[in-house]
């Protein structure tokens, strides 16, 4: 059978939901300028518009999957684009940067939830042969989103207003929502059937959220206050000993969020490290570039 038939009508719901992550963020790059404009303020005062997003979603990543394996994948990915939908809403209808900076945390946070469970859906209920085939169509689907994110997010800003690039998600996200509702099957890991979503590990998720923001924080601020106490030394230093904390703690844990053994492995170890310079290359690149093309260039 046709993989992109199989993909789209039983994991619809997962190709949209994949698909407006990447829209929405490539998207909003573009909006920057003009949505300082209708604030009042420069689209470098806006950087934790894309800021918050990113580190929500990260740090959403950790916790996800687990809440998924326990109380339904299918469920988790709903909940998840549901929220996608909603916080859309309320960033497209803010009228002040805190607003929206506080839409696009929650909206992080939505999004991060479900990414990991998206493709543990398909990847738990394909055969062998046919799952690369799936998770290749789906990745594509997400790849478009990429591509049309910045023409969508152009097009939008010099015409009808860069507000509608999150109006734009809420039909999509409410649609894979209510499609996954019918289509998908419930899922969740028989290895874990004697946990419970009280047996999480909150302090190593807290130790995440700390150290995450912390350490952004200080480097945000070190260029414009510098060596400040509250501004990025504090900050700084409770990242870091969050980190520390953190690593202790996860070899202590009775079911650690981060187990220790995946650590040694080699592999993985190197595949983190190349993720992680990719993407801070690639945000910073099309952030950066985005502001000087379009105010040093005039594009």
């Amino acid at each position: 059978m046709n993989p992109l038939k199989i993909t789209m009508r039983q994991f619809g719901a997962v190709a949209l939901a994949i698909f407006v992550v990447q829209l929405d963020y490539f998207a909003l790059t573009l909006a920057l300028p003009s949505m300082a404009r209708d604030f009042g303020t420069t689209p470098e005062n806006l950087q934790w518009v894309v800021s918050a997003y990113l580190i929500a979603t990260g740090i959403a990543m950790v916790p996800g999957s687990r809440i998924g394996d326990l109380i339904g994948r299918k469920k988790v990915l709903i909940i998840g684009l549901t929220g996608f939908g909603l916080t859309s809403l309320w960033c497209g209808l803010s009228t002040n940067p805190e607003s929206v900076i506080a839409a696009r945390t929650f909206q992080g946070l939505s999004g991060g939830l479900y990414v990991p469970v998206a493709f543990a859906l398909i990847t738990n209920a394909t055969s062998e042969d046919l799952r690369p085939k799936v998770l290749g169509v789906i990745t594509a689907i997400g790849g478009a989103g990429t591509a049309v994110g910045p023409i969508l997010g152009g097009a939008f800003s010099s015409t009808i207003g860069w507000r509608w690039i999150f109006f734009v998600n809420v039909p999509l996200a409410l649609t894979g929502a209510v499609w996954g509702w019918f289509q998908l099957k419930e899922q969740t890991d028989p290895e874990l059937k004697n946990k419970k979503i009280r047996d999480l590990d909150f302090l190593g998720v807290a130790l995440i959220v700390v150290s995450v923001c912390g350490l952004s924080l200080a480097i945000d601020d070190i260029s414009s206050q510098g060596f400040a106490l509250y501004a990025t030394v504090i900050p700084a230093l409770l990242g870091i000993a969050a980190v520390i904390a953190f690593v202790a703690w996860e070899r202590r844990s009775s079911w650690p969020i981060l187990p220790p053994v995946m650590w040694r492995n080699r592999r993985f170890t190197i595949l983190v490290v190349m993720a992680t310079l990719t993407n801070m290359g690639s945000v910073v690149m099309i952030y950066l570039a985005t502001i000087f093309l379009q105010q040093t260039r005039g594009l």
